[in-house]
């Protein structure tokens, strides 16, 4: 992506889309199935990925450590799907998505606290008025 805000907007839309086709898949299929599917199809995503990689100029780097926190955040990110399209399962999507749109709380805390980022009052106060929109709407 040449700008990064393109790239995130295209992921703001992408995951808001997510929530909704999960939420209509979930109206036939069981909730691990969906995610199956979502595995799977993510998996057919690998050859674009590389081609992505190879087109950066970069090398494929078998750093342990930078492995290491990639498999953390799969793990992380399975644990997150699963649980989200079980949510789904039971509760409205517009409802599940908002409330899960707090999770930036978890990030702006970790990353103040385990890799040093700045905590600053714009950013708490931006947090504070999100948990609000997050709360609002998940009403």
């Amino acid at each position: 992506m040449r700008s990064s805000w393109s790239a995130v907007v295209l992921a703001t839309v992408a995951w808001g889309l997510w929530g909704i086709c999960d939420k209509l898949a979930l109206r036939s299929l069981p909730p691990p199935q969906v995610q199956i599917v979502n595995v799977v199809v993510a998996l057919l995503g690998l050859p674009f990925y590389y081609a992505l990689l190879r087109g950066s100029g970069r090398p494929f780097v078998w750093d342990p450590r930078g492995l290491g926190w990639a498999v953390g955040a799969a793990a992380a990110t399975g644990v997150a799907s699963i649980a989200f399209v079980y949510a789904l399962a039971r509760r409205d999507a517009s409802q599940v998505v908002s409330l899960t749109a707090g999770y930036p709380v978890v990030t702006l805390l970790v990353a103040a606290v385990g890799l040093g980022e700045a905590l600053t009052w714009s950013r708490v106060f931006g947090l504070a008025l999100m948990l609000s929109g997050v709360w609002l709407v998940g009403r």
